[in-house]
């Protein structure tokens, strides 16, 4: 049992599918076998840009998920909220508990930096030298999201009796996308 509204648990889940919706997209555009070859597309400049855009969005969007509860007097829809605000059995509280632990620590060494330096502000020697941020160790962001998706399996199973599991529209329009500009990057 839970004390979040039915509108908390499906503005929580929304948030998180539309996180994983945006990874899972560029992950199928831009991680690819042959993305090397867009280097050479006609349209090679907006799909840089669309690449550049999709990692900025979701990186700031998973940074979000791991606001505080509260800020300056107003709730944020966060982890940290889902917890505090549940009203959940100290079973449940366990669990989500270890699961934002395993969420904060993967994210911590990929993401931090990059939001506070980049994503959030314009800090100066950040642009001008150019180091790399925001990236994770190979495969930190697969894993990131299957805890996600067991943070969110919980609370949507504690609160709606149900499981939840990311969809995949977002994964196959990717692929539909991908598939269409590999067709027209051969007649271009």
């Amino acid at each position: 049992m839970t004390t979040l509204t039915d509108a908390e648990v499906q503005a929580f889940r929304n948030l998180c599918q539309l996180t994983y919706d945006r990874w899972v997209t560029r992950r199928v555009i831009f991680e690819h076998p042959d993305v090397e070859a867009f280097t050479h597309h006609k349209c090679a400049d907006v799909l840089l840009l669309l690449n550049d855009i999709t990692i900025e969005h979701t990186l700031l969007q998973m940074a979000k998920l791991h606001d505080p509860a509260e800020q300056l007097g107003r709730k944020n829809l966060t982890l940290d909220y889902i917890i505090t605000y549940g009203g959940w059995d100290t079973q449940t509280t366990s669990v989500l508990t270890t699961l934002r632990g395993r969420l904060d620590m993967l994210l911590a060494k990929s993401l931090k930096p990059a939001r506070n330096r980049v994503l959030c502000h314009n800090d100066l020697e950040i642009l001008i030298n150019e180091p790399l941020l925001g990236n994770f160790d190979p495969g930190t962001d697969c894993e990131y999201f299957e805890v996600l998706q067991d943070f969110l399996s919980t609370v949507y199973e504690k609160s709606c009796k149900e499981k939840y599991e990311f969809g995949d529209i977002a994964k196959r329009d990717a692929e539909l996308f991908l598939a269409y500009i590999q067709g027209r990057s051969a007649r271009l």
